[in-house]
């Protein structure tokens, strides 16, 4: 008869534990974002989130998130943000983000693929026609030196 006691298992791994580098305070690895970990980037979602709230209440939503992402070293991704719902903030971005048909970029490459900043849905698809025609010519000189 099981009273409420949970069991010990002899074999069970331990608990890995990380010290966040905001705050200072030893947590469970379940404490921090799991690409945090990935990337050594030791911010516990705690303190993020709370950065968040604090960059939300004086500034836009989009705002908080692109910091935040820089903080966490993560990409920022337009289609992603856009997906949030109103009460959705960077908890839900980042798992968003670890789905697997998300490119786990870092901010920096984030930046440069997506640019952001002055990059419209027309530039985008000027840059995606120019990668296309570039594959057609590599594969007609390719078929060319066959000839």
């Amino acid at each position: 008869m099981n009273l409420g006691r949970k069991k010990k298992y002899k074999n069970a791994e331990p608990v890995k534990m990380y010290t966040c580098k905001w705050c200072g305070e030893s947590k469970r690895e379940d404490k921090f974002f799991k690409c945090c970990i990935n990337r050594d980037v030791l911010i516990c979602s705690d303190c993020i989130k709370k950065k968040y709230e604090e960059i939300c209440a004086k500034r836009e939503k989009v705002l908080a998130i692109i910091i935040c992402c820089h903080y966490l070293d993560i990409a920022f991704y337009k289609y992603i943000y856009d997906s949030l719902g109103d009460k959705q903030g960077i908890g839900y971005y980042v798992r968003q983000l670890n789905l697997a048909q998300n490119d786990p970029d870092n901010f920096e490459k984030g930046l440069l693929h997506n640019n952001i900043v002055g990059y419209s849905e027309t530039d985008k698809r000027i840059d995606n026609a120019k990668k296309n025609l570039d594959k057609i010519i590599e594969n007609i000189i390719e078929v060319r030196n066959d000839i």
